[in-house]
């Protein structure tokens, strides 16, 4: 007779961390319906493999991002769907559709960010496939293709 996993793989944190990256990261992930992003600046939220995500309608496009602002990393979203700008609410950060900063409140008074540095300053984008009123979104930098 097999015995079944040990205790601790059900228990321990390290293997559950360990899951989290090796599968739940890797795989795609059903996020919402997309019924609840059929207006621009709709959204939903959600945590996929540990990772907080935002799933949003950008333009009439759907695109994820990790729901974290590249400043303060404050949430952008708090909700677990509405419909907002992609605005983060701490210090008011503005993204676009690309997920690149486009507007920074005092940038000329308080940050001087070199122009560089202010190209990098984007949000983490993820692979999100739609597939009827199902939303999917992969963490993984190469997804497979979810067929």
């Amino acid at each position: 007779m097999y015995p079944g996993l040990p205790q601790r793989d059900y228990i321990d944190p390290a293997v559950f961390a360990q899951e989290q990256a090796r599968i739940f990261r890797r795989l795609w992930i059903f996020a919402g319906l997309r019924t609840l992003l059929a207006e621009p600046d709709s959204f939903l939220t959600r945590t996929i493999g540990g990772v907080p995500v935002l799933v949003q309608n950008l333009e009439g496009c759907i695109k994820a991002f990790r729901n974290q602002c590249p400043h303060r990393q404050a949430p952008l979203q708090t909700e677990a769907y509405g419909s907002r700008k992609l605005v983060c609410g701490y210090y008011g950060w503005s993204f676009d559709a690309e997920g690149r900063v486009r507007g920074i409140p005092g940038e000329d008074r308080l940050y001087h960010y070199p122009t560089a540095d202010r190209e990098r300053l984007c949000l983490d984008e993820f692979a999100v496939e739609c597939i009827g009123n199902l939303v999917f979104v992969n963490l993984d930098p190469t997804p497979l293709p979810i067929e």
